[in-house]
């Protein structure tokens, strides 16, 4: 075989560096992305890419391609930052003005880890004269486990071999254990707004309250095990006035995918019990259902190869005390572990889900992760605080180099493509897979300001 040369990456490590920085200094929420989503255009567009903005109707996704024939490595690009969770990069909490959003779970990181892993490897593939393209799918909206679901229903995933990509996690790792199976919709209530002290029937606010109380007392008995979690995003304006428009956003998760389904149909049965009883009007939005991550060995060992040859540089002394310092603002204590070993994930499952988990069980997909120290919480300030500091790339860097040495190796070799898939064909072959679930684009994506203002569902009630 070849010997693949490293220099393509290495040539465009600062760059990918650079990007990195600049993707989290202008952090976007889910579905509004397009500073983020113009940045990474233009870097692939300037490297010789076809770029097709607006991908599948979606306005902050895109496609980029690269080369001819086969095999068609895809590489996944996330942007999208975390609503509410802007902070500085410094050791306390300092929200920055004018940002809605924050990258607190390193989408920053992944998105220009993986673009500019896209980008050395057309180089590769243009030094070595191959056929093969490069694919880069640029996915909205992972935080509300709608952007590459929607793709996928879209057709946006056509014509792919093998998918790679990567994420932060508390370990580095090549990924091969599932994820949990998730479902995510919101239910908007209408009733009539009257003087509380005199009047109280047809109260949005009722049917809320009533729900969450319901769900959280038939929990035990009804589903066990499953994570059913909410927010209420509308809930009235004054005590003395009865609301007369709430608003109440689930999500449920289990490993399981048909219990997760069972799971959500229930809780949304109790839902519409409750508006019901209450007296008032309800409309279901519904947002998507995920199957868990589908591991593919092939592409995690191949993965899990290259991770350890190209090594993950450890937290200097001065990298853990800075994250002590956040730790102690943020959590209270400042107890760092650190676990800086390569492994090859592959037992039990993990406590989240991911909006690409649906994709794995119709095009093979490797997934590296790189390590923060167990005790910072995800989604959190702090966390986006950690991603604004120059050292937190160290990890993302090296699953970028190990996603394009893998895509090295297998643009020379395409039979470990085809193996990868005739792994999947086997491990799928007794499951029954429909059509992904998610809301449509024009329900979703076209008005997202409505979407963040919990106010996208209000139209559909009565007046």
């Amino acid at each position: 075989m070849t010997e693949i040369n490293a220099q393509h990456w290495d040539n465009k490590q600062a760059e990918i560096s650079g990007c990195i920085g600049k993707l989290w200094e202008t952090p976007e929420p889910p579905l509004m992305e397009y500073r983020s989503c113009e940045l990474l255009c233009q870097w692939l567009e300037q490297e010789g890419f076809t770029v097709e903005r607006q991908y599948c109707g979606i306005p902050t996704a895109f496609r980029a391609v690269y080369g001819q024939g086969g095999p068609a490595i895809g590489i996944l690009a996330e942007y999208d930052g975390l609503a509410g969770l802007s902070n500085a990069a410094v050791s306390h909490r300092c929200p920055l003005p004018g940002q809605a959003a924050g990258h607190a779970c390193l989408h920053s990181h992944i998105g220009g880890g993986n673009t500019g892993a896209a980008i050395a490897l057309k180089d590769f593939l243009r030094a070595e004269k191959l056929p093969g393209r490069i694919i880069v799918l640029g996915c909205p909206a992972e935080e509300i486990l709608w952007g590459k679901i929607a793709l996928l229903g879209e057709g946006g995933f056509a014509g792919l071999d093998v998918i790679l990509t990567c994420h932060v996690d508390y370990q580095n790792a090549s990924v091969a254990r599932p994820t949990l199976s998730c479902g995510t919709g919101e239910f908007a209530f209408g009733g009539v707004s009257s003087h509380s002290g005199a009047a109280r029937n047809r109260n949005a606010l009722d049917a809320v309250e009533l729900a969450v109380a319901s769900i959280e007392r038939m929990r035990a008995h009804q589903f066990p095990g499953v994570s059913v979690e909410h927010v209420i995003r509308h809930g009235g304006v004054m005590p003395n006035i009865t609301p007369d428009r709430t608003s109440l956003w689930l999500y449920v998760r289990h490993p399981n995918y048909q219990t997760m389904r069972r799971t959500y149909d229930y809780v949304a049965g109790i839902v519409r019990d409750s508006a019901r009883i209450a007296g008032v009007e309800v409309v279901e939005g519904f947002i998507s259902a995920t199957r868990g991550y589908l591991p593919n060995h092939t592409l995690g060992r191949l993965l899990l190869k290259n991770l350890k040859q190209v090594g993950v540089p450890p937290y200097t002394p001065g990298d853990l005390e800075a994250i002590s310092q956040l730790l102690r603002n943020a959590t209270g204590t400042d107890k760092v572990v650190s676990s800086p070993e390569i492994i090859y994930l592959s037992e039990g499952v993990d406590p989240y889900g991911q909006d690409d988990g649906e994709a794995s069980w119709r095009i093979p997909l490797g997934r590296v992760n790189w390590e923060i120290p167990a005790q910072v919480p995800l989604h959190n300030w702090c966390t986006t605080a950690l991603a604004g500091m120059e050292f937190s790339r160290k990890g993302a860097l090296a699953c970028s180099k190990a996603i394009y040495l893998t895509g090295a190796e297998i643009l020379l070799n395409p039979d470990i493509a085809s193996e990868a898939k005739r792994e999947l064909a086997e491990q799928t072959k007794t499951e029954k897979i429909g059509a992904p679930e998610y809301a449509p684009v024009k329900d979703l994506a076209l008005n997202p300001k409505a979407f963040w203002d919990g106010t996208w569902l209000f139209d559909k009630l009565p007046a």
